[in-house]
This record gives C-alpha cells, structure tokens and sequence, in this order.
C-alpha cells in the first residue's frame, strides 16, 4: 500500500496521476513524517477496519476476533496507525522533481529529514526520492538536458549530507517511473516482512556501542520542547532561545530544560545580565507578551509557575 499526503492530490500537483490512483491519502502526512509518501508491506488490522476495505464480518473471521475488538481497535487515530506502520519498518518517502529539489537546499531538507528521524527508527527507512537527469557544465546544473545556473557542487553536497546525517537518496530519470519503484518497494517490504529473521554469527569481534559523542554530522535534530513556545515570542526567535536553552543546562547541569524554567528565566532581567547575546528589550518583550507587570515575576513552584508581586 502506498499512502500519500492529502494535499499532493490537489490539482497541479508534480505527484503523478497513477500514484495517486494507485495509493490512498492520508491526513496530514508530511507534516507527521517529513515526506509525501509512505509504502507499508499490507495493511493493518486497524486500516483495513478504518478504511472499510472489508466487511466487519470478513475481518472477523480471517483475525479471529470478534466485531466488538474490531471497533476498539478502529478506533484508533490515523496518527497512531502511521506511526505503527513505521516503527514496523516501513517506508517514508520525501519526493522531490527537478527544480523542487534545487529550491530544497538545504534547510527544507533538513527540516523534513528531522521529521523522518523521529518517526522512522532506522536510517534506510528515510528516502530521499529525486526525479530527473542531471550533469555538470562549467560548475553548474545540465537538468533534463538545458543548462540552468545553479552550482551542481551545491546539490551533490546537500545530497551527500542527506545521506550522511541519517537518510539515504534514490534518483530516477522521470516521474512516470515513481509508481513502478513504489510498486517493487512495496514488494520487497512485504517479502522481507514474511521472511524470518538472518541471524548471523560473525567470527570478527564487534567494539561495544560508541560512548555519546558531539553531533559532527549535524544530523537535524527536531525540537518539541518549549523552545518551540519561546520562539514565537516577539523579539526572540531561535537564536536568543537557544542561548537561554545551554545557560541553564550549564547553570543548573541538567539535559532537558522545561517549558516553565525556560519561561521563567525568560522574564527574568537577571538573564540579561548573565546571558551575552539577550538583553533587557527581549525580556520586556517576553514580559509584556505574558502580560506580567511591572512589579510581577514568574517563579516555578511545584512544576507550576505561579505569579508572585515583590513587596516593597
């Protein structure tokens, strides 16, 4: 089965006709996974009860469970049954044709790879998928044959660092062969899902797990604590919240930072004087947007932060 974003239906979208035809889509996709595609080896239980593809009945009598079980478990989000299919070993695909792929260096890939990284566990799992031929001339692109003026070292880079911080890339000549490989892709999961497992039993000693080192790659790493939340506070954007995020690993040697920490350290004048790079403006900017006056401070209370007035 191939599922593909809902918005890569829309009219003049570069997805082919037969894909979409083929496949079936799936709510909010890529903002989940990172890609436009998913290939999954057969349909789980929980699909075919939410996607009616058989009766109650029929689905009964091939799990041996009984309807009632099959409602449960129909009730699950399309959010938990794709983050299912992955965790098994299925596929995301980020597709990209020609001119997209020049427009996606590099942040854009990065961001989408950053997706893949926490809902795909293994690293052959993420694919990049690009269409078109493309050589060199001069130092820049010959797409599809016509010479463009984008640097060809600039995308063989942002290629080679897809791959290297935990992806991998597959290119085909035109976008009436993306079918035909998701169709093989589809087949090789399902024969791999039905095989049993290799063990194998190398004479050639493996060292233990590497000690956690630096990022050196700089694999993207997706940000979902409340660094997110700062961010969006005018005056203050990634750079500013991330100063503040290593201050107070630092200052109170701790890993994760919390959302109210972050928040209270944020409307504290004190981090101006402690923190190069974040002044005064930025912490009346977050005061004033958390609506705390004048003689008011935050202060983080058995794991809530609660509004205190100084007394004078």
């Amino acid at each position: 089965m191939i599922y593909y974003d809902a918005s890569e239906a829309r009219i003049g979208t570069k997805l082919p006709q037969d894909v979409i035809e083929y496949g079936k889509p799936y709510p909010n996709l890529e903002a989940i996974t990172g890609g436009d595609l998913v290939i999954v080896p057969e349909l789980s239980l929980a699909d075919e009860v939410r996607l009616k593809e058989k009766t109650k009945r029929q689905l009964a009598e091939q799990s041996g469970k009984s309807v009632r079980e099959l409602l449960e478990i129909g009730r699950k989000s399309s959010e938990e049954i794709l983050i299912e299919y992955l965790f098994a070993g299925s596929l995301v695909v980020q597709r990209k044709s020609g001119f997209d792929l020049i427009g996606s260096v590099q942040e854009r890939l990065d961001e989408s790879l950053a997706r893949m990284i926490v809902v795909a566990p293994y690293g052959c799992q993420r694919i990049l998928l690009y269409t078109g031929v493309f050589d060199e001339k001069n130092g820049n692109i010959i797409l599809n044959g016509k010479q463009t003026t984008h640097s060809y070292w600039s995308i063989q880079m942002a290629l080679s660092a897809f791959g290297s911080k935990g992806g991998r890339v597959v290119n085909l000549p035109r976008d009436n062969m993306i079918l035909a490989w998701c169709k093989y892709m589809e087949s090789k999961l399902l024969e791999y899902k039905h095989k049993p497992v290799k063990w194998v039993m190398p004479e050639v000693y493996f060292p233990p797990d590497m000690p956690e080192i630096e990022n050196i790659l700089q694999v993207p790493v997706a940000v979902r604590d409340g660094r997110k939340t700062l961010a969006t506070f005018p005056g203050w954007g990634e750079d500013k919240v991330n100063l503040l995020w290593t201050h107070l690993q630092n200052k109170f040697n701790i890993k994760v930072v919390s959302t109210f920490f972050l928040l209270m350290y944020a409307t504290n004048y004190v981090t101006a004087d402690e923190v190069k790079g974040i002044g005064k403006k930025a912490i009346d900017s977050a005061r004033e947007w958390m609506g705390i006056g004048e003689k008011d401070y935050l202060i983080y209370i058995d794991n809530s932060l609660q509004l205190m007035r100084e007394e004078r």
